[in-house]
Formats: C-alpha cells, sequence, structure tokens
C-alpha cells in the first residue's frame, strides 16, 4: 500500500492497524518500513460502536497511535448503523477526538456502515475531516459546498458509477472536483471501505486523474 502511494505521489498511506491486548503489532517500527518522507494516517479495524468496546481502552488505543512520530493522523472508524443515537455518538466521539488532539494530530471520521451517521453529528465533533463512502446519498460536490468549512472532505460517494464508467468520463468527473475544490479540504477517493472489486480501468483513471491535478498546480 505505501508503495502504490508513492507511485502516486503521495505522502501519506492510509492504514488500519489491528490491536493485540492493547498493543498494535503493526506500529512497531512503522517509521523505518514506510518509504523515506511518508507518513500514515492509521486507525483501528473495528469501531467502538460496532465492537461494544469499553471506552477507556478505545481512547488508550488512539492515544497510542496519536502518538507515534510516523502516524500523522488517527481515523475513528465505525459503522452508522451501530450508533445507538445522536448524543451517544457526540459524546463518545468527542471524547475520542480531544484524545487524539491532545497529543497534535488531527482526527478522521470514517462511517464504514450502509447506514452512516448524518454529517452534521460528525459536524459537533470536532473531527478534522471526514471520509465520504459510496453508503451516502448525497453528491460529493453537494457535500463539500456544505461541510469543507467544517471538515475536510475525503473520498467519494459515487463508488458504483465510478465502477462502471468509461475512463474520459472518470478523468472529466475527478478533474471537475478539482477545480471546485481547488484541492483544498478535499482528498479524491473511491469511497470504497469493503474493498469491493474495482475494473482495472476505473482504478487507474482515477489515480491519473490524481496525478494529472497535481502537475497542473506546478508553476
Amino acid at each position: 500500500m505505501a508503495e502504490t502511494a508513492l507511485r502516486c505521489r503521495m505522502d501519506c498511506v492510509v492504514l488500519e492497524l489491528l490491536e493485540e491486548d492493547g498493543v498494535f503489532p503493526g506500529l512497531e517500527g512503522l517509521g523505518e518500513v514506510l518509504p523515506q518522507g511518508m507518513k500514515a494516517a492509521a486507525g483501528m479495524r473495528a469501531g467502538f460502536f460496532e465492537t461494544g468496546g469499553d471506552l477507556g481502552a478505545f481512547r488508550r488505543g488512539y492515544e497510542k497511535l496519536a502518538g507515534d512520530p510516523a502516524v500523522c493522523a488517527v481515523i475513528v472508524r465505525d459503522r452508522g448503523e451501530a450508533v445507538p443515537g445522536k448524543e451517544d455518538f457526540l459524546e463518545i466521539s468527542r471524547e475520542l477526538t480531544a484524545a487524539v488532539h491532545s497529543l497534535g494530530k488531527p482526527c478522521i471520521w470514517a462511517d464504514c456502515g450502509q447506514e452512516p451517521v448524518p454529517l452534521d453529528w460528525a459536524a459537533g465533533c470536532g473531527f478534522d475531516a471526514v471520509h465520504l463512502t459510496g453508503a451516502y446519498t448525497a453528491e460529493t460536490a453537494e457535500l463539500w459546498r456544505e461541510y469543507h468549512e467544517e471538515f475536510a472532505i475525503l473520498g467519494d460517494t459515487r463508488l458504483s458509477w465510478l465502477k462502471n464508467q468509461e475512463p474520459s468520463r472518470i478523468i472529466a468527473y475527478c478533474e471537475a472536483l478539482q477545480a471546485l475544490t481547488g484541492n483544498k479540504g478535499f482528498a479524491f477517493g473511491m469511497g470504497n471501505p469493503q474493498g469491493e472489486p474495482v475494473p482495472y480501468l476505473s482504478y487507474i483513471s482515477t489515480l491519473s486523474a490524481l496525478v494529472r491535478g497535481q502537475s497542473a498546480e506546478k508553476p
């Protein structure tokens, strides 16, 4: 994954780390494994609400991630359909974001469920960014216009569309988003946390648009 990110001229790779008895085996020596100059946006493989876990243990886990110098941002993931209600979500999320922020790292909300919590809930928790997926019903551009002053927008809501389009249409779509956002408060992705199969040409077209957008920014 780090090698792919490097080929796409990225300086960050997204990692989900397995926790075993309060320890993240993949975190040990991570800085030495990553290519020079690259950091990781890291999170756990399961969420607090979907597992019914212990809040203290989750907070300590995110603090370990945030405290590692190889980690540039911490990802808090969960499944919207497992969240019992707004007040519970706000209470837990605010505590977790505060723990991450206390260690100087940004905090990203990643709802991997099929019924994501409303974005206005996330806006009240102090998240620095939200990862959109194909489960969100609104268009990415629409959500960016509404929320980019609250948090950065990552990913995309049109996974099913992206998987079934010709390369030229995918590139045009990506470039339109890049033009709208100016690549500020925005990072394009396919919004595919479940790892659904993506046709080769769709994937390469998305990466091509990313690289072309980077080249266009250079003087």
